[in-house]
C-alpha cells in the first residue's frame, strides 16, 4: 500500500481523486467480538490498519478524506433479513453463548475512503552549490 500511495501522489494532480476500496476494519464490532475468529483474518486477506491509522497516512501524504463507505447493505451479504439474522449472532456473543465458528458479515467489516489530493508535489532541485554547503 505504501508503494502505491507513493505513486499516486505523483499520478494525480491537486484536486485529483483516490478511491481506497473494501479495506478490512479491525477495529470494527465484529472484530472485536469474535477476535481470532474474525472471518476476513484469513490468510488471502490483507488486513488494513484502522481506520484511523488509514485517515492519518493518507492525509499526511496530501489528501484529504471527501467520503466514507462502510458497506454492508447493497452487497451480497448485507440484506434486511440477512442483517437481523447476523445482529442475533452477535447478540450471541456478547453473550457468550455463540455456539461457535467465524463471525457473520456486519456493517463496518470493511471501508472505503475518498480522498482528494490537495496539496502539489513535486521534487525540489537544490543547485550543486547550495547542497555541497548544506550541513549533513
Amino acid at each position: 500500500p505504501d508503494i502505491f500511495l507513493f505513486k499516486a501522489m505523483t499520478w494525480l494532480a491537486p484536486g485529483g481523486l483516490l478511491l481506497l476500496g473494501g479495506l478490512i476494519n479491525p477495529e470494527c464490532l465484529a472484530a472485536k467480538l469474535f477476535g481470532l475468529d474474525f472471518r476476513l483474518l484469513h490468510p488471502f486477506h490483507q488486513v488494513c490498519p484502522p481506520p484511523s491509522a488509514v485517515r492519518k497516512v493518507v492525509r499526511a501524504m496530501g489528501f484529504d478524506e471527501v467520503s466514507v463507505w462502510r458497506p454492508y447493505f447493497g452487497t451480497p451479504y448485507g440484506s434486511i433479513r440477512r442483517f437481523f439474522y447476523d445482529s442475533a449472532s452477535m447478540t450471541l456473543k456478547l453473550m457468550k453463548l455463540h455456539p461457535g465458528g467465524p463471525s457473520p458479515a456486519f456493517p463496518g467489516n470493511t471501508v472505503t475512503y475518498l480522498f482528494r489530493k490537495t496539496v502539489l508535489y513535486q521534487t525540489i532541485k537544490v543547485p550543486e552549490r547550495a547542497a555541497s554547503s548544506l550541513p549533513c
